[in-house]
């Protein structure tokens, strides 16, 4: 449980720092390739014995062609939920990752031996309360109340649930392959797991990158090192302490705790920091969320 509040507490920072990227000057593009850099050292130091050496070889694993497919998908969704961060705010885009939710509870129920019935009662009362939560009446005649507001959370929503899905889907079939095995050496599959996907994003973020046009990029700046050395920081401990609580807790509880504990967060930092406006709509769609989440447990 300790993994997943963890875990619950990094992945709420990622709204928070592309909202300070903005505020702040920080490119976003630049940070989120050296974001890619950070991570993928983290996840490697990470896999080392304390003798030294490396004893997983990803290339030697059968997960390594999935790791590198869904690093295309870690990508484009810290690239979707920047946008949609700028366009439709902390709260709002929070929100869309989190709801995505219904799509890694929906394939584990459906492709995991053993995963528990979820209590798909509460589940839509959670998703009805977080689209309220994230439903704001744009200014007529807004620009940002048209299309691109619309898409932004959905390409979100769509990016997150394909990643949790696919991390789950891989963390159980590491597990299953390795049964029995000591519990450091699984942990340490995991952790290059999770330095494989974020080596194929490195990639993708790095093409992506120098292919765009130059003149739209921005100079290199400290700050942006600074702003992709923290989102690395964030983006490997959320997805490692994830996985590692992916051991121990059914993914029809930790994902909607996971979630609406995101979601709090983030409106909670989003008001509190970020000045952005809740309605009364909104807080009751939350607190309805939360108490839906109980029910779960109960």
């Amino acid at each position: 449980m300790i993994a997943l509040v963890i875990a619950t507490i990094f992945a709420a920072l990622f709204s928070i720092l592309f909202k300070i990227f903005q505020l702040k000057g920080i490119d976003s593009k630049q940070a989120i390739v050296l974001n890619y850099v950070t991570a993928f050292v983290l996840g490697v130091l990470l896999s080392l014995t304390k003798s030294g050496p490396v004893v997983v070889n990803p290339l030697h694993e059968a997960w390594m062609p999935w790791a590198l497919a869904l690093g295309i998908f870690f990508y484009l969704g810290m690239i979707f939920l920047s946008f949609s961060t700028r366009i439709s705010g902390v709260a709002v885009s929070t929100v869309a990752s989190r709801a995505s939710m219904i799509i890694p509870i929906t394939v584990c129920f459906l492709f995991i031996a053993g995963s528990a019935q979820p209590k798909w009662i509460a589940i839509v009362v959670v998703l009805k309360d977080l689209a309220l939560t994230a439903w704001v009446k744009g200014k007529r005649g807004s620009s940002e109340s048209g299309f691109l507001k619309a898409v932004a959370p959905l390409t979100v929503f769509i990016c997150f649930g394909i990643t949790n899905s696919g991390m789950k889907l891989l963390q159980n079939s590491i597990m299953v392959s390795n049964n029995g095995l000591n519990d450091n050496v699984v942990n340490q599959k995991l952790s290059m797991l999770s330095a494989t996907i974020f080596m194929s994003a490195l990639i993708i973020g790095t093409i992506v990158y120098f292919c765009g046009s130059k003149e739209k990029r921005l100079p290199f700046r400290f700050a942006n090192l600074v702003g992709g050395v923290c989102l690395g920081t964030v983006n490997y401990f959320c997805t490692f302490t994830l996985m590692i609580a992916m051991k121990s807790i059914d993914s029809s509880l930790l994902f909607p705790f996971h979630n609406v504990g995101i979601v709090a967060i983030g409106t909670l930092a989003g008001w509190l920091c970020f000045k952005e406006k809740l309605t009364l709509q909104q807080v009751l769609g939350m607190l309805i969320a939360v108490a839906a989440i109980c029910w779960m447990y109960i």
